[in-house]
């Protein structure tokens, strides 16, 4: 009860951390380019602390919820429903600064995080490394040997598309319709390649179980089918394959070393318990698409890495980008690709409290989810939905289109659809969170 209740507060700390970051980007360049700011906040709720500087105010609250920064004349009146808005008279009013200048302010806030979840990113390719779309391992009866793939080619295409990372690599086979083929473009010995994957079904040998990795790669057991071992498990949640008849495996070619035992049953060793336990399964045969059957080159290059991490949270933008076009037309579920606050709290409350990890292991996926939920806040606040930045940078473009602002009604009437919708989309995403939850 005391770690879960740790783990959640670390979670929320992390979220007023990246709110605190997202407000100290707005002001930071606010103050650069001379506007007039009111009060600087971080965190919400009861007021700890409260000092006054520059005629700014300055707040610390109690509740990690969150974090704020105040500009004068941020939020407009109109003194009717047909007339232009008011005008602050104090030149370093929001209103009255020039369009780059409050362009700059509202892209500041998504740009910081976006900026520290590139810094997240880098850290932790310094501490655990990365992985490059270069090819060091073909798995045997794989798509990849069959189409001739060989170790060190290095991916740069599929389909057409250019590949920079291994997140592209998986995206771009990740978003394409099953059993659907894709022209790979490797270069060799300097020149390029094409190459074709054909994913097909086919029967092949499994123990009746889903896995995932551990820190150091082996594969642990979070889900045992009931009809494993032919209704008669032998494996458990959180055992750790170890070995298969006695060659070493890894989350990675344990599908591999499987469908080379060539016999029915196998024997396993896994760690239960901290304890080295063997145990013999059946096989079954089961319908299943061939494997991939690439593994790609882990490096921990440290100047190499520094590029990466922003290749690599392109990357991340990127993808997200295409899983909302998904989204939108109906190929992607909604409770796939939504998580509100609490799924987020959950997830970082679910590292913090694992048993089984390492402090230095949850160290490493804090960073992780630190970026990824920090590059996500940054894109998401540059969707044109109104209350965010996005919507912002929109008005200030027709703004410029129409040589006048919008009139209050019509700026009022756009901050009511926008609540209307970001509540339908927190209680959307709330709702799947909690659901996954009970489940």
């Amino acid at each position: 009860m005391i770690g879960s209740i740790g783990g959640i507060l670390i979670a929320l700390i992390l979220i007023g951390i990246m709110a605190t970051l997202h407000e100290l980007g707005h002001y930071l360049v606010g103050r650069r380019l001379g506007f007039k700011i009111n009060t600087f906040q971080i965190f919400v709720g009861p007021k700890l602390v409260e000092w006054e500087r520059n005629d700014i105010t300055y707040k610390i609250c109690l509740l990690p919820l969150g974090a704020a920064v105040h500009f004068d004349g941020e939020f407009i009146t109109g003194e009717d429903d047909n007339s232009d808005v008011t005008i602050n008279d104090d030149p370093g009013a929001f209103v009255n600064r020039p369009k780059w200048a409050r362009a700059s302010v509202l892209l500041a806030g998504p740009f910081t995080n976006i900026l520290s979840g590139v810094l997240a990113m880098f850290i932790c390719f310094t501490i655990v490394g990365y992985r490059l779309p270069i090819i060091s391992e073909i798995g045997q009866n794989s798509q990849a040997a069959t189409a001739g793939f060989q170790v060190e080619d290095e991916i740069v295409a599929v389909d057409g598309k250019n590949i920079h990372t291994d997140l592209d690599f998986s995206a771009a086979l990740m978003f394409k319709p099953q059993l659907t083929p894709s022209v790979v473009t490797v270069k060799r010995d300097g020149k390029n390649v094409d190459l074709k994957l054909v994913p097909e079904v086919v029967k092949r040998p499994m123990l009746g179980i889903s896995m995932t990795p551990t820190s150091d790669g082996l594969a642990e057991v979070v889900l045992v089918d009931e009809n494993s071992n032919q209704g008669n498990p032998v494996l458990a949640v959180g055992d750790v394959v170890t070995h298969i008849g006695g060659i070493p495996v890894s989350v990675e070619n344990i599908g591999t070393v499987l469908e080379q035992q060539a016999q029915d049953q196998v024997e396993l060793t896994v760690l239960r318990e901290d304890k080295e336990v063997n145990v013999v399964s059946k096989l079954s045969l089961i319908e299943t698409v061939n494997p991939l059957g690439i593994q790609l080159t882990r490096s921990t290059n440290l100047w190499r890495g520094i590029p990466y991490s922003f290749q690599y949270s392109w990357s991340v933008l990127r993808t997200t980008g295409q899983g909302l076009v998904q989204l939108i037309a109906g190929k992607l579920a909604p409770q796939d690709a939504l998580a509100g606050p609490v799924g987020i709290v959950t997830m970082i409350s679910g590292v913090v409290t694992d048993t089984k990890v390492s402090v230095a292991d949850k160290v490493v996926e804090l960073l992780q989810l630190f970026a990824l939920i920090s590059l996500s806040i940054g894109f998401t606040n540059l969707l044109p939905i109104p209350l965010l930045d996005g919507n912002q940078l929109l008005l200030l473009i027709v703004e410029g289109i129409r040589g006048k602002r919008l009139s209050y009604k019509a700026q009022s009437l756009i901050s009511v659809i926008g609540v209307i919708l970001l509540l339908g989309l927190f209680g959307m995403a709330l709702f799947f969170d909690l659901s996954r939850l009970l489940q």
